[in-house]
């Protein structure tokens, strides 16, 4: 039976994910940080008659924590096909007065807890051959005002992994970077504020916003096929790529429209 472990798995993204794995036959460890949410799941799984699963409670920025966790997981001892770092966090604030200690928070959860799982994985993952799947975003590629520290997290996830791509295919591990654009997911719901504290901001986008459900099946048809990249459907983002790469000045001003409120200076 193929084996994939899960981060973030508890709610958003990573939930839907991991019911299209245990769907499709694949026994399934999530892990979370949020312990009563990963009872409620299991819950939920049980009561479904999925067997092939199992929860795992931690924090993946507690290296103590993580240790382990993936030191007790059986599946990690027999071999991993698959690890999906998912878990993520954003901010909407403006850069010139968010708490330094916020952007350490979103730097630490989006790329160095990632980076730090899968080389905990790394044997686990030689065993089977195994595929390592990184949540990036189009933000890795173009600035969005009021989530620099998120654009310059999922940068450095990006071009981490991308540098290590060559490394890990020695070993026989493919990777699949996943550039989503606006995704209806939890994150957003659960963005911090400039004091670290959740925000009260509205949320900007641009475009059709992705439902969980379609960005989670082309995830897994994308891995299916061992596609390197996967990038956004919507028009919105390749354009703004494009806009970005060939007139950046034109492609700011029309941003600072679009998010005009994550720029405005917050009430005292």
């Amino acid at each position: 039976m193929q084996q994939a472990l899960i981060t973030g798995a508890a709610s958003g993204l990573g939930w839907q994910l991991t019911n299209e794995y245990l769907e499709a036959g694949w026994y399934v460890v999530l892990l979370d940080r949020d312990e009563q949410r990963l009872q409620e799941c299991a819950a939920k799984l049980a009561q479904s008659n999925a067997a092939c699963f199992d929860v795992a409670c931690a924090d993946v920025t507690d290296v103590n924590q993580l240790n382990d966790v993936v030191g007790s997981l059986q599946c990690v001892r027999d071999g991993l096909d698959l690890l999906i770092n998912n878990a993520g966090i954003t901010h909407r604030s403006q850069a010139s007065v968010t708490d330094p200690d916020v952007f350490d928070k979103v730097m630490s959860v989006n790329w160095r807890a990632p980076v730090r799982l899968t080389q905990l994985c790394l044997p686990a993952l030689r065993k089977r051959q195994g595929q390592v799947i990184c949540m990036s975003s189009m933000a890795a590629w173009m600035p969005v005002p009021g989530r620099a520290a998120y654009g310059a997290s999922k940068a450095a996830l990006s071009l981490h992994f991308e540098a290590w791509r060559p490394e890990l295919l020695k070993d026989g591990i493919r990777l699949l970077m996943i550039y989503p654009g606006f995704v209806e997911t939890s994150i957003e719901r659960n963005a911090l504020g400039s004091d670290g504290q959740p925000t009260t901001r509205p949320r900007s986008a641009v475009g059709r916003i992705q439902s969980v459900e379609a960005a989670a099946l082309a995830i897994v048809r994308a891995q299916g096929a061992r596609h390197s990249r996967l990038y956004a459907p919507q028009w919105s983002s390749r354009i703004g790529r494009w806009l970005w790469l060939m007139a950046p000045a034109w492609f700011q001003r029309v941003m600072s429209r679009k998010f005009a409120v994550e720029l405005e200076t917050p009430k005292q």
